[in-house]
């Protein structure tokens, strides 16, 4: 692999890292939501 390469490669893992850090530090902090069937969402 080329520079460029590796480049892109490295900054689309840590954009992922920092959304899978992000979603795992905002869930703790919203209230349990109930389950939905998704027969009941969908009528």
């Amino acid at each position: 692999m080329n520079s460029r390469t590796k480049n892109i490669l490295f900054w689309v893992v840590v954009g992922l890292f920092m959304i899978l850090l992000f979603n795992l530090f905002s869930v703790p902090h919203h209230e349990p939501e109930e389950e939905v069937i998704f027969s009941e969402f969908m009528s």
